[in-house]
This record gives C-alpha cells, structure tokens and sequence, in this order.
C-alpha cells in the first residue's frame, strides 16, 4: 500500500510512500522518484509527478536488478548492468531517465561513493575499479580517496 503524504510541517521533505519509490513536496505537489539498488549499486530515475509512472519505473528496474543477479550470483568479478540489460530496461519504459552510482564499504569505513553519472558505461568502470580496489587488504583510506578524486576527474572530462 502507498503511504499518504503527513499533514505536518515537515511535508515538503522527502519520505518514501512504496521500498524503493520516494517523494517530496507538498500534498498535491509531490514529485517521485525510484532508487533501487543491488550490490552496491544504485540506480535511479528522474523524478515525475505521477505516481502510476514511478511504480512502473520501480517494476521495470527491478527486473533489471533480477536480470543482474541472476546472471552473476556468487561471482566476485560483477558487471551491476549490461547494456542489453539498459535496453530491454528502454524498451519497457522509453521515458525513464537514470542515473548511476556506487556506494562501497571498506573496513570501518562507509559510503564510498564513486562520482553520479547518467552513462551506464562510465558507472560500470567506475564499479569495476572499486571493486578490484577494494579487495585488497590494509588499504589505506588516503589511496581510496586519490582513486575516487582521478574518477571524479576523469568524469568532468567526459562531461
């Protein structure tokens, strides 16, 4: 069931009416939004006025996510998404509009994000990177930051 937008003055922040579908603004005004993720990665849509469109974006990038899982299960080396996967994804919801990023954790340290991008092929290698960074032992926290400082670098330039 969808939860219904409080009446108290808090209304203009974002609360989440369905897993993975968000909204914010006020009653009548609310704009939504779906983030759905899977081993540490995260997708997410554009926002929308309408709900109807948000739940079906929801359903389409779920299938997405079980797509993927199913296709790597229990594999260390995981591509979050493939291109065919983006364009079955398309074809189901041509208007959908994404964006990509991870989230890692290492040691004691959480949210270690690599940079928001809207090319699938950027946040895959961005994935990948690490990924593989994130497998070594004893990494000093300075070397992950320098790595996502070159990511956030080389964003800019493809931008």
């Amino acid at each position: 069931p969808i939860a219904p937008t409080s009446g108290r003055a808090d209304k203009t922040k974002a609360h989440m009416p369905q897993r993975c579908i968000y909204s914010t603004g006020r009653e009548g005004e609310q704009r939504y939004w779906v983030n759905c993720n899977w081993k540490s990665f995260r997708v997410f849509t554009k926002r929308t006025t309408s709900l109807m469109q948000a739940v079906d974006w929801h359903i389409a990038l779920n299938e997405a996510k079980d797509a993927a899982e199913r296709r790597h299960r229990d594999r260390a080396d995981f591509t979050p998404m493939t291109q065919d996967e983006l364009i079955r994804l398309l074809e189901a919801e041509p208007d959908i509009q994404l964006s990509y990023i991870a989230n890692f954790a290492y040691g004691t340290s959480r949210n270690i994000f690599t940079p928001t991008t809207s090319s699938l092929e950027f946040a895959v290698m961005a994935y990948k990177k690490f990924q593989k960074l994130l497998r070594q032992p004893n990494l000093p926290m300075q070397r992950i930051n320098e790595q996502r400082a070159k990511l956030c670098e080389e964003h800019s330039k493809r931008a």
